[in-house]
């Protein structure tokens, strides 16, 4: 069924009637909000973490949802940093095997993943899986009738480098734990580079991935935060967030890019509201010497920290 186009002002009425006030946050503060900063629709989604009576919420101020929307923006940039470090990362990573590997020349790898030739260029955008852009054109046009792992990690999605990383890994015989943190990463990534909301209130049971909570236990000195643990089983932000701070800290060894996080690990919103209870979210510290002890091993036993 079809909905009429709110103006703001109608925008308004309709959160009013499902009961939420605007005792903390003027009306037209919130229309100049809605008009400029944000819309409708995507402010909306945040009701989600409140309770309904009878069809009406209760105790839900506008201001709540303007500090949620902007905690979830925040939010969604230290994830974007994160995950675009961390594709960075296992690319150097990749490398770091390509080269010390006698055996692989940097072409016979992308052959034994591309069998068809999918992710050759020969011209014709047409019929290629590429799509015109002046930054690739260059790098398509030259070296695409027969790519190299380096030329074509340059063009994938990283759903597909995940892929092509661990077929490498497979035909090595080589295991590295942080694949494992691979899905909740590339979920986080899309997410954020997306610009979909994220605090939610999405409740679904789920099976947390062991080595997460192996990692997370090393960040907490060896301790199980069972909180944390029964967040994971219920709150798939909880667990993929968790999953994508792992990844970085056992991904990404700059130290410059490292502590970049270290000095935004709080995030604030606006000190010119108080009332709000979720005032911050902690990042754990990124201060440590060294990323979690993983390391890609040979023909070795599952490896956890």
């Amino acid at each position: 069924m079809r909905r009429p186009k709110y103006s703001v002002s109608q925008q308004i009425e309709s959160l009013k009637s499902h009961g939420v006030t605007f005792n903390l946050y003027t009306e037209a503060d919130a229309q100049e909000f809605l008009t400029s900063r944000t819309y409708f629709f995507k402010l909306k989604a945040f009701e989600n973490n409140f309770e309904r009576d009878n069809g009406r919420y209760r105790g839900l101020d506008f201001a709540y949802l303007a500090d949620l929307s902007t905690i979830d923006c925040h939010l969604r940039t230290l994830l974007s940093y994160l995950c675009l470090n961390l594709e960075h990362a296992l690319k150097v990573r990749f490398n770091q095997l390509i080269m010390e590997d006698a055996n692989e020349d940097g072409y016979n790898i992308v052959h034994n993943f591309d069998e068809t030739g999918e992710f050759s260029f020969h011209g014709d955008y047409a019929n290629s899986r590429y799509h015109h852009s002046n930054y690739t054109e260059g790098l398509l046009n030259k070296y695409f009738e027969d790519p190299s792992i380096w030329n074509l990690w340059e063009v994938i999605d990283f759903s597909t480098l995940c892929k092509l990383y661990k077929a490498y890994l497979n035909q090595r015989s080589y295991k590295d734990n942080a694949t494992n943190l691979f899905q909740s990463i590339r979920i986080m990534r899309n997410a954020s580079s997306h610009n979909n909301c994220l605090m939610i209130g999405i409740e679904k049971q789920i099976k947390p991935t062991l080595y997460v909570k192996n990692c997370v236990k090393e960040l907490n000195h060896g301790e199980n935060p069972k909180q944390l643990f029964d967040a994971f089983r219920t709150y798939p932000l909880t667990h993929d967030f968790a999953a994508t701070i792992c990844g970085f800290l056992i991904l990404v060894d700059s130290p410059g890019v490292r502590n970049t996080v270290s000095s935004t690990r709080t995030l604030r919103i606006p000190p010119r509201r108080v009332f709000f209870s979720l005032k911050t979210i902690d990042i754990p510290p990124f201060c440590s010497d060294r990323p979690l002890c993983v390391e890609v091993r040979r023909s070795a036993p599952q490896y956890t920290v």
